[in-house]
């Protein structure tokens, strides 16, 4: 009887780290899930570019990376004087497209990337800006990059103006919601 009871000991041991492991999977599976979702609704069509150009372990190992340095930055917001300051230097920008469209896409490219900066953004290199941008600002850094596209693009041959103008659009999309996140703005208008 005692071998009897050795297999019956050893079959549901067995069975117990069966059941074990099977609750550690799931659960696994549960929170593997539950970040998937929260990457997803946070980085949003970020989160769609870096499966697409990664796979989705290596995405989402970025785009958790992208968290954890982010807590680093000391992101701040702008004073009064700083988004004045900024909204005319836009307005001036803005008012150069109609002479020199490809000029004011560069001046426009600079602008933004400074006020990346000043919010408390790494700025070294394009993607380093973009990829921190891209953890409080999912929507924005999409314009930012297609934007920027356009001024390389334009800069190798010369782009056609409505794709300046899309630029130029998405670039002010990107510097009002920085302004936006930052301190509530004097409308531009007043200037």
């Amino acid at each position: 009887m005692a071998t009897w009871m050795a297999i019956t000991i050893g079959v549901l041991a067995f069975a117990a780290l069966g059941v074990v492991w099977a609750v550690v999977f799931k659960s696994e599976r549960r929170q593997s899930a539950q970040q998937t979702t929260l990457l997803r609704e946070g980085f949003g069509p970020e989160y769609a570019k870096a499966i697409g150009e990664q796979g989705r372990a290596d995405a989402e190992g970025d785009l958790l990376g992208r968290q954890e340095r982010a807590d680093l930055f000391e992101v701040r917001t702008l004073s009064t004087t700083e988004v004045t300051r900024y909204i005319h230097k836009w307005t001036a920008t803005q008012a150069q497209f109609v002479d020199d469209p490809g000029g004011a896409l560069i001046a426009a490219d600079h602008l933004v990337t400074e006020v990346i900066g000043a919010r408390g953004y790494p700025i070294a290199e394009f993607e380093q800006g973009a990829s921190a941008l891209s953890v409080d600002h999912p929507r924005a850094v999409q314009d930012y990059r297609a934007a920027h596209e356009v001024v390389l693009r334009n800069q190798r041959n010369a782009a056609p103006t409505d794709d300046l103008r899309a630029a130029m659009v998405q670039f002010h999309a990107v510097f009002t919601e920085l302004l936006d996140s930052s301190v509530v703005a004097p409308p531009v208008h007043a200037m």
